[in-house]
């Protein structure tokens, strides 16, 4: 049986040791449907969940998704293997998943349940359809210019920007420090981090000089990265089958923070010659 002593704290593996006015931790989380590779010819949708929050916010929540694990004697999270009845999940029931999803759902997801730092959490989600992705990419260079993976990246932590103090006398008008940790083996950590690195070189001020960190963990081991891929999932999901139930826990999950690129989108943001 997993207990709270089994999780290391998102604040734990901070490797931020000064004090900053406003510092938040995002876990990252992908999903491509079929393969889980984006240029897989089975896979329509590409997904990036994340979950945004202060160290204290995380610590308020990883408390209740540990208890919450412990009571229904369950492993560490992993989505795809809880639907499809494998791994550590081989042995469990529908009925007992099913009830898994919804304690996590009502008691960490959704308004009520999260009444101790309700402006400091947050979850956030954008979708790339791929075969859209690849037509507007064909017709404008400004598409071209931005791989699926980045789009998504840009999406989660411009809205983690949002949520920092401002500062006018800033390029960006924010102050504060973002981390991003992926899991472990993520593809989309290398193309976000080739992106961090070009945008570092040429000293842009934009989103991306506040990341101070792109690092890996292990999902056994870091709640966030479970939190992230129950959101991740669940949204990918409801775009690929329709499924009713994962369209209702991706809107209760990340309401307001939810992003669908579609070729209409793509064209629209980044016309013919847009390299931004």
């Amino acid at each position: 049986m997993y207990q709270v002593a089994d999780y290391i704290p998102m604040a734990s593996i901070s490797p931020i040791n000064r004090k900053i006015d406003r510092h938040l931790i995002i876990a990252l989380k992908a999903y491509c449907d079929g393969s889980g590779k984006r240029d897989d010819p089975n896979s329509d949708y590409l997904t990036l969940g994340g979950c945004i929050a202060t160290p204290e916010a995380w610590t308020t929540f990883e408390l209740r998704w540990a208890e919450i694990l412990e009571r229904h004697c369950s492993p560490p999270l992993h989505m795809k293997d809880a639907y499809h009845g494998k791994g550590d999940f081989k042995d469990w029931t529908r009925q007992r998943v099913n009830a898994l999803l919804v304690a996590l759902l009502n008691e960490c997801f959704t308004g009520v349940s999260r009444k101790v730092h309700p402006d400091d959490f947050y979850f956030a989600s954008c979708t790339v359809n791929l075969a859209d992705y690849q037509r507007a990419a064909r017709e404008s260079s400004g598409v071209r210019s931005r791989e699926p993976e980045a789009l998504c990246a840009f999406h989660v932590t411009a809205n983690a920007l949002m949520l920092l103090p401002d500062d006018f006398s800033s390029p960006t008008k924010k102050h504060g420090g973002l981390e991003l940790w992926f899991d472990q083996g993520e593809r989309f950590q290398h193309s976000v981090q080739k992106l961090w690195e070009k945008r570092k070189k040429n000293r842009r001020d934009d989103v991306m000089s506040h990341i101070i960190t792109i690092a890996p963990a292990d999902y056994r081991k870091v709640i966030g990265l479970q939190a992230a891929d129950f959101v991740a999932w669940h949204v990918n999901r409801h775009h690929a089958s329709e499924d009713n139930w994962a369209g209702f826990v991706s809107e209760m999950a990340a309401p307001r923070l939810n992003q669908y690129w579609d070729y209409e989108g793509l064209m629209r943001v980044m016309p013919d010659g847009w390299t931004g």
